[in-house]
């Protein structure tokens, strides 16, 4: 394998000059490996390139998990505080808590392009970039544990948006230009679980700190959570300093990669280009914005983060036990019964991962069909099911298992990232519009659907993510057929331009 010439680099200036991937230059080859690659494909390659993996797994896979677990800490964290106290102590008693989600998906919607384009760009190299995001979202944390009013929550929330705007869809892209698509999988799906481990962290966490902290220092529980939050997410910056590298284009080498293994990883993607890119002119814009992937991938992408609105419900629905028999769950049962569900979803997404970088031979739409089809008779059946039967348990299992397709976006990403293969200005605006569009639908898609002071009793919520259940379905054979038309057509260009011998 051979790297690319830098000076005909496919995807930089125009779609033109993109040259769509041959799914043979994708796909993992599974035959005359030994069977431990299965579980970990760098194991079954040479030295030098182990010795690498080894290294890039270890720092950035490490340093991106950390940093988007605790954001997703946070992002639970203030449904934790308003079943825990916030909600009284602030007078949340009309649909404020879905307005502050609002505010903060209108700052994460407004930041996210413009922070992928930076990285891509190189204007700021990535391993100083990410840590300045994470210190800015340090300090509003902070200034979240002392909110008074609603007014107060609502600016916190607008300002931790924009700040964590830049993150999670930066080491997604910051991990796919260093990965080959054959390993991507496993990798983005082990960052992914850290949007599912973060709420599970945070129920543990709030009620630990609601029992050992509440009144101490004449400060409510919710209000130490922030406050941990921020304590925790100062380290994390500093790892992400020392161990997010950057791009492969504009890395020099340091203490942590050598010359010879920054060359490895230009000669690993040859699709890619690695000379800096051109201007972001009309022209460029024209060649993402009129294909098919900066459409179609961004609304599979937001119907599978809608289809997470439905397990919400669960900790409401502990809540309003209460009111129909005092006591039934305390405030720690409230924050820790609902955890599973995420638990569920880190197994399932992880065993979808390995199976579509191995069996699957690098397909990615099994198991995203399968959760859908499993969420479309889930929600079904909590729409059609008394909310307060007796009967408990079946209600239960379904809050645990309706999260389901939120275990597979670390698939989704590696599907978007292969088709985009060596376009890397495209692929970071692909990635950050399907984060983008899906924070900014589900801004007002719960205020709609699952408004606060009707949970848990949404059934027009549990319907419409059963349709967006069906909708994703059918996306799926369509992106499918796209990239079957887009290679057969690359496929006749190249045979096209063949000189005759």
């Amino acid at each position: 394998m051979v790297p690319a010439s830098t000076s005909s680099s496919p995807g930089f200036d125009s779609s033109e000059k993109y040259v769509y991937p041959k799914e043979s230059d994708l796909l993992p080859v599974l035959s005359g490996g030994r069977w431990y690659s299965k579980l970990w494909d760098s194991w079954d390659k040479p030295r030098e390139e182990r010795r690498f993996l080894l290294k890039l797994d270890l720092t950035l896979l490490s340093a991106a998990s950390f940093g988007v677990l605790i954001k997703f800490i946070d992002q639970a964290a203030v449904n934790n505080a308003f079943l825990s106290g916030m909600k009284e102590d602030l007078d949340l008693y009309g649909n404020e808590l879905n307005y502050a989600a609002a505010f903060f998906a209108a700052g994460y919607v407004f930041g996210q392009i413009p922070s992928n384009l930076i990285l891509a760009k190189g204007i700021v190299k990535a391993h100083i970039w990410i840590p300045i995001l994470e210190v800015l979202w340090t300090v509003t944390t902070f200034a979240t544990s002392s909110v008074k009013t609603a007014g107060h929550l609502y600016a916190c929330r607008l300002f931790l948006g924009l700040f964590e705007a830049g993150h999670f869809p930066a080491v997604m892209y910051v991990a796919s230009s260093w990965y080959t698509p054959a390993e991507l999988g496993k990798r983005l799906t082990l960052i992914q679980i850290s949007v599912m481990v973060g709420p599970m962290f945070s129920g543990f966490l709030q009620a630990g700190i609601y029992s050992a902290l509440n009144g101490v220092q004449s400060r409510a529980g919710w209000s130490w959570l922030f406050l941990i939050d921020g304590c925790i997410s100062l380290p994390v910056s500093l790892i992400a300093f020392l161990f997010i590298p950057d791009l492969p284009f504009n890395i020099t080498k340091s203490w942590l990669f050598t010359q010879e293994e920054i060359d490895l990883a230009r000669v690993r993607k040859p699709l890619e280009s690695y000379e800096k890119n051109p201007p972001l002119n009309w022209h460029v814009w024209r060649g993402i914005l009129t294909t098919w992937h900066i459409w179609v991938f961004p609304t599979l992408f937001t119907f599978m983060g809608l289809c997470s609105n439905p397990s919400t419900s669960m900790g409401f629905w502990f809540k309003a036990w209460n009111t129909i028999k005092p006591h039934s769950y305390s405030v720690s049962q409230i924050n820790i019964y609902p955890t599973p569900i995420y638990g569920v979803s880190v197994v399932y997404g992880l065993i979808g991962a390995w199976m579509s970088d191995s069996v699957l031979r690098g397909r990615r739409w099994p198991p995203i069909a399968l959760a859908f089809c499993i969420t479309f008779g889930v929600n079904i059946a909590l729409a059609t099911l008394p909310v307060y039967s007796q009967r408990k348990a079946v209600r239960w299992g379904l809050y645990y298992i309706s999260n389901l397709v939120l275990g597979n976006f670390g698939v989704m990403w590696s599907w978007q990232a292969a088709a985009t293969e060596g376009n890397p200005i495209k692929r970071a605006v692909v990635g950050a519009t399907m984060n983008s569009m899906s924070t900014l639908i589900n801004a007002w898609w719960p205020i709609v659907l699952f408004p606060t002071q009707n949970q848990p009793v949404v059934k027009a919520g549990n319907y419409a993510t059963a349709g967006l259940s069906a909708g994703g379905l059918l996306l799926i054979p369509t992106i499918l057929y796209l990239q079957r038309r887009d290679r057969q057509r690359s496929n006749q260009a190249e045979e096209q331009t063949e000189p005759d011998l």
